[in-house]
């Protein structure tokens, strides 16, 4: 009993995550089109804690989702440090 109990709670956890990891990338999207880069780079960091995967030890993983996951924190790298540095270089 308690394990089906527990099966639901992650399916339901996991459409939280995805739903609220979405809504995270669609403002990140809406914030960049308005020039409002600043924002959009912290939301993206915001957007990391909404793990849109179901919960696992990272070596459990897949590559995509490690990918995928990558991907984002190094974009988000990237952009933070476009804000930080990039008036000094450009």
């Amino acid at each position: 009993m308690k394990q089906v109990i527990s099966v639901e709670k992650d399916i339901r956890s996991t459409r939280i995550n995805r739903t609220g990891y979405i809504l995270f990338l669609l403002l990140v999207l809406f914030l960049i089109t308005k020039g409002d880069y600043d924002w959009a780079i912290a939301n993206m960091g915001i957007g990391l804690i909404f793990d849109p995967f179901s919960p696992a030890k990272w070596e459990e993983r897949s590559r995509s989702q490690k990918a995928v996951l990558l991907i984002h924190l190094s974009l988000l790298f990237a952009g933070a440090f476009l804000l930080f540095f990039g008036q000094q270089i450009f």
